[in-house]
């Protein structure tokens, strides 16, 4: 009798155990499945998408644009790259015969073929950031470019020098409006600059430069950082970026070899190399 009584018991608590777990099943929604984490550089935008490559300056007859486009497209192979120039270049440049280079040319002189918004350069910028780049670059990895943009504050110019050994001046700037007249003072060491002289890479929102009256006006960048300036838009200087650069310069292109072997030596600080 004893023994039947508990094994009626057994079963009836193996019942009730049953219920209330068939409930809390039944009440407790699915965990949510939550997107993996991506790290620094497995974002879903890469720099390819984010920037605009224009190069402004170059000469004519002596430029280095078609090596710097394809070795721009090495490391960034989907980036929009715009080549201004303010008359129709001659001679006729190798990289507008490379169909691999993908750049498009903007001239800015008067054509009766073309409206206002042909010859503006915003109407054919359309990424979040405009990079403007100086000629004869070589680009060996695209950290460079990461890096620009995640040291990038919004509303902000950020510049960095193409080397430690070629470093840009600083200078401030005073603009009399009233008195038509604008002044510029070279200082060595001063916790902001107005603008930079030398070769260097500069990092804007293109909303930003749709507030310029001519963001490419010549003298450029010197008619670049009047405009910031008078916009009250803070430059911001990077200049430990230029560890992810490497310079050689053209006279030296014949040792180039050495060159770079010199350079990546000494720490390996460079994605990539300028050649002048």
């Amino acid at each position: 009798m004893r023994l039947r009584f508990s094994a009626v018991f057994f079963l009836l608590v193996l019942v009730n155990f049953t219920f209330i777990f068939y409930l809390t099943r039944k009440r407790t929604p699915a965990p949510e499945r939550l997107p993996p984490v991506l790290g620094i550089f497995e974002r879903k935008t890469t720099p390819d998408a984010q920037i605009t490559v224009v190069f402004r300056e170059f000469e004519h007859f002596d430029n280095d644009l078609a090596e710097t486009i394809t070795s721009l497209r090495e490391v960034l192979p989907n980036v929009s790259v715009i080549v201004v120039s303010d008359t129709v270049p001659y001679p006729h440049m190798r990289w507008m015969s490379n169909n691999a280079s993908h750049a498009e040319l903007l001239v800015l002189q008067p054509d009766l073929t073309k409206g206002n918004s042909d010859l503006n350069l915003l109407h054919h910028v359309k990424t979040k950031y405009t990079m403007f780049v100086p000629d004869s670059v070589r680009f060996l990895s695209a950290r460079f470019f990461t890096n620009m943009l995640n040291n990038h504050v919004s509303k902000t110019i950020t510049v960095s020098p193409v080397s430690k050994s070629h470093p840009v001046t600083c200078q401030l700037m005073d603009i009399n409006n009233r008195e038509w007249k604008i002044t510029f003072k070279t200082v060595q060491h001063s916790p902001t600059c107005d603008s930079y002289m030398g070769k260097h890479f500069i990092l804007v929102d293109t909303k930003s430069l749709a507030s310029f009256l001519d963001p490419i006006a010549q003298p450029f960048p010197e008619s670049f950082y009047v405009q910031a300036k008078s916009k009250s838009i803070k430059v911001s200087p990077s200049f430990y970026l230029i560890t992810h650069i490497l310079v050689c310069f053209k006279k030296m292109l014949s040792k180039l070899p050495s060159c770079l072997l010199s350079e990546i030596q000494q720490k390996q600080e460079s994605n990539t190399k300028f050649v002048h």
